[in-house]
């Protein structure tokens, strides 16, 4: 929304206005993206009409999770505020320290970190309800596919097996699980920082935007159905003849899940129990392209736009994301470099589609 902020003392009903005003402007201002996203939500409730279904489990799994990245966001912005009192110094900490809050919460910065959470969770609760479908769509037939080209491109071994040397440690491994998992409030917290921080400019954050929601669909739910496959994770679950050459992977991870319990491995357990109709709650398998990769890339493209200290930074995030893909059993390497290499062609197309302009980087 726009940088408007609310008068102190205005009346509730000119803080409505107010806030009716910002959201026409920023319609206004981005009406490509939410053209898509007024379009893919039309499609998704005439689906689910048609099949007498909803997505209501959808959208209350990510509104969920919009509000614990909420939360994490509020008590950095609680400690950030603390900080800068007690540098101060002042007579009356705790004073100044609620002083500080008041003057924080609610403010346009704070307004707009929301608004993008909600946006955000809406959209994904849509592309969930999408991706659950895949599977009675587009039946898994790629694994087979994407083992030998994986074998093709490693010089006749599994990714994992080149990795397992440098990477095979129960330390490195869960430090990778939970860079892997953090990933989720990860995406929220890029996607509504693209909105709320002031060093983005608009015509950046509108391209983010746009090429984001174009990546889960374009990649995540037609590109996964026409190559729809499982991936290692699920292999003897799914096809037991492909899966010898990750029996050793697969048996590292579950003695280590059950020695310290892994949440990528909760996650797959999860999924199979929605898979097999044990549990009402939402969630697909999909493998290939790589959703992890193909945001991570999108980090790295719009960070270096913002600041090129924050891409390096993001650089380092994609790594790991690739490396967690491949050792935690998520992806073959194929479905990663799938992920990265279609979001950076669907970046390059959004600069035509947000009409974006090169920015400098500091």
């Amino acid at each position: 929304m726009s940088d408007t902020t609310l008068t102190r003392n205005a009346t509730p009903r000119s803080i409505v206005r107010e806030i009716a005003d910002a959201w026409v402007h920023e319609i206004r201002c981005n009406r490509v993206f939410y053209a898509i996203l007024a379009a893919w939500l039309a499609c998704t409730i005439a689906i689910s009409i048609l099949r007498q279904d909803g997505f209501l489990a959808e959208f209350a799994e990510y509104m969920g999770r919009a509000i614990r990245a909420g939360l994490i966001i509020a008590c950095f912005a609680v400690a950030s505020v603390g900080v800068k009192v007690l540098v101060r110094r002042p007579d009356s900490p705790l004073k100044a320290f609620g002083t500080a809050l008041v003057a924080f919460f609610p403010g346009p910065m704070v307004l707009r970190y929301a608004y993008g959470f909600l946006v955000f969770a809406v959209f994904m609760a849509s592309f969930l309800y999408s991706k659950m479908l895949i599977p009675q769509m587009s039946p898994f037939a790629w694994d087979e596919t994407f083992t030998a080209w994986d074998q093709a491109l490693f010089g006749g071994y599994q990714p994992w097996m080149v990795l397992q040397p440098l990477l095979g440690y129960p330390l490195v491994t869960r430090a990778l699980d939970y860079a892997y998992v953090g990933w989720v409030p990860g995406i929220f917290l890029f996607w509504s920082w693209m909105m709320a921080s002031p060093n983005v400019p608009q015509p950046l954050r509108r391209r983010y935007w746009v090429a984001t929601i174009l990546c889960w669909i374009l990649l995540g739910v037609v590109a996964a159905t026409l190559l729809s496959s499982v991936g290692p994770c699920f292999l003897p679950q799914f096809f037991p003849g492909l899966a010898g050459e990750y029996t050793h992977l697969n048996g590292y991870l579950a003695a280590l899940h059950q020695d310290f319990g892994l949440a990528s491995s909760l996650t797959k357990e999860h999924l199979l129990e929605v898979y097999a109709g044990l549990t009402t709650e939402p969630g697909g398998i999909s493998a290939m392209p790589s959703m992890h990769n193909a945001q991570a890339m999108l980090f790295v493209l719009a960070a270096y736009r913002v600041n090129r200290v924050l891409g390096h930074v993001m650089v380092g995030y994609a790594i790991v994301i690739f490396l967690a893909s491949v050792m935690l059993a998520w992806h073959y390497a194929v479905d990663s470099i799938a992920g990265m290499a279609g979001a950076a062609a669907i970046w390059w197309l959004t600069s035509y589609l947000a009409q974006d302009r090169p920015e400098t980087v500091r």
